[in-house]
C-alpha cells in the first residue's frame, strides 16, 4: 500500500471512529446525524470503514447504543467497490475510543456547562422574596444567606445562616432539598419553613409532607421524622430529628414583618428581637430571663419593641456607647 493510499485510509478510519464516538454520547443532534449521512455519500468506502471499525468496536464492548443504519443513513452506500482495511490493534481501538470519549464529553461539557450556584441574601432587618426559574418561591427572613442550584436531577438549597419560607413548585423528576445546620428538608410539592439557630435546625411545615434528616454525632445512623401540614421539628447532632409538634405562631410570624409570643421566655423573645437588630439587646439582669413574653411585636423598629417591653415590665433600659441597649429590672 502506498503511503498516499495508507494515509486516505487512516483518514477515514479516523473519522468513522469520531462518528461512532459521537453515536455513543447523550447529546447527538439531527445536525449530526445529517452530517454522517452526508460523510457517507462523500465516498463508498466511508460507508465500508464504518461498519468495520463498528464490528470492531462490537466485539471489544465498547458499543453500548444502537448505531444507524448505513445504508439508511445514506442510500448511496453499497458494497459494490468493497475497500479492505487493515483492522487496527486492540490496544488501538482501545485507546482512541477512550480519547474520543473524552473528547465527546468535553465538547458536551462546554455545549451544556454544569449550572452554577446563585447566593441570595438579606441585610439586618431585610426581608426578600425570590421567584426562581423552576417556579418555587424562596423568602429570606432577616440576615440570611441561601445558596440555590437548579439542577436537571434535582433542587437544591443551602442555607448558610438564617431562615428561609419555600414555596415548592411540584417535579417528581427533581426533589427540592433544603440544607441548614446539617439537617435536610426533601419535599416534592410543598410549603415549609426553615431556620438554623445555634446549630438546631428547625422545620415547619405549612402544606404537603416534608421529610427531614439529620446524621447524628460519631455515626453512620440518620435520625428521620416525617413531618405534615401544621407541623414542626427541630434537630440536632446529639439527639437527632424531635417528636413533630404543633407549629409555635412564632416560627412563621416573621413573613407579615411580625413577632408573635405567646407565654415566651424573655431570654427566648430577646434572642429573636435581636435578629432585627443593628445593636445588640442585652439581659442585664439574670431575673429577667426567668419572666414570660406574650404579644405581637412589629420588627421594623427593634427600638420601639424595647419601649414597649419596658412598660410592660418596668425596666431599666441603658443605652451602651457602643449601641448596645441594657435591659434591667428596676
Amino acid at each position: 500500500m502506498s503511503e498516499d493510499v495508507k494515509t486516505v485510509t487512516e483518514i477515514m478510519l479516523a473519522q468513522a471512529e469520531q462518528w461512532l464516538a459521537r453515536f455513543q454520547s447523550d447529546n447527538i443532534s439531527e445536525q449530526d446525524v445529517q452530517g454522517f449521512a452526508l460523510w457517507l455519500s462523500e465516498s463508498s468506502a466511508h460507508g465500508v470503514a464504518f461498519e468495520q471499525t463498528s464490528e470492531m468496536w462490537r466485539s471489544l464492548g465498547l458499543l453500548v447504543k444502537q448505531l444507524p443504519s448505513v445504508n439508511a443513513a445514506s442510500p448511496a452506500v453499497n458494497n459494490a467497490n468493497v475497500v479492505a482495511f487493515k483492522p487496527r490493534s486492540k490496544t488501538w481501538v482501545y485507546a482512541t475510543a477512550a480519547s474520543l470519549f473524552a473528547a465527546v464529553g468535553l465538547v458536551a461539557l462546554q455545549l451544556n456547562p454544569a449550572p452554577e450556584a446563585t447566593l441570595y441574601s438579606t441585610g439586618v432587618g431585610e426581608h426578600k422574596t425570590v421567584d426562581l426559574a423552576d417556579g418555587s418561591q424562596l423568602q429570606l427572613n432577616t440576615n440570611s444567606r441561601a445558596e440555590v442550584l437548579l439542577s436537571d436531577s434535582k433542587r437544591s438549597v443551602k442555607l448558610l445562616q438564617g431562615e428561609g419560607y419555600f414555596v415548592v413548585a411540584k417535579d417528581k423528576s427533581r426533589p427540592f432539598i433544603v440544607t441548614s445546620c446539617n439537617t435536610e428538608a426533601e419535599a416534592l410539592g410543598t410549603e415549609f419553613n426553615v431556620n438554623c439557630s445555634a446549630g438546631v435546625g428547625q422545620v415547619s411545615v405549612t402544606e404537603g409532607v416534608v421529610e427531614v434528616r439529620r446524621q447524628l454525632q460519631n455515626s453512620d445512623r440518620v435520625s428521620r421524622q416525617q413531618v405534615v401540614v401544621d407541623q414542626q421539628v427541630s434537630a440536632d447532632a446529639l439527639t437527632g430529628v424531635s417528636q413533630p409538634q404543633a407549629i409555635e405562631a412564632l416560627r412563621l410570624s416573621w413573613r407579615s414583618g411580625e413577632l408573635s409570643f405567646d407565654n415566651t421566655p424573655f431570654e427566648q423573645a430577646i434572642r429573636e428581637l435581636n435578629r432585627y437588630s443593628d445593636h445588640d439587646i442585652i439581659i442585664g439582669d439574670q431575673a429577667l430571663k426567668q419572666r414570660r413574653v406574650s404579644g405581637l411585636f412589629n420588627t421594623a423598629d427593634p427600638q420601639l419593641v424595647v419601649a414597649a417591653l419596658e412598660r410592660s415590665f418596668n425596666l431599666e433600659v441603658r443605652q451602651r456607647s457602643d449601641g448596645a441597649t441594657v435591659l434591667l429590672a428596676q
